[in-house]
């Protein structure tokens, strides 16, 4: 999105246009909403949403866990 909204050419890195747009990229937003969700949950006054950050112990299909992208 940011090469279409620069209308940068087609040899300008993503690294250069975040760095040069000052704007982050979509994985470490991720990583820092994530963190920040994961802490909320985990001293969330209801215990009901503490078991929410632990990892299932089976997986049954091939899908990421939600705090996953954390690491």
């Amino acid at each position: 999105m940011l090469r279409l909204i620069t209308q940068a050419p087609w040899y300008v890195t993503n690294r250069i246009l975040h760095r040069d747009l000052c704007v982050a990229p979509v994985r470490e937003i991720f990583k820092e909403k994530a963190e920040a969700h994961r802490k909320t949950v985990s001293s969330h006054p209801d215990s009901l949403m503490r078991p929410l950050t632990t990892q299932p112990a089976t997986r049954r299909l091939r899908r990421k866990g939600t705090f996953d992208g954390i690491k």
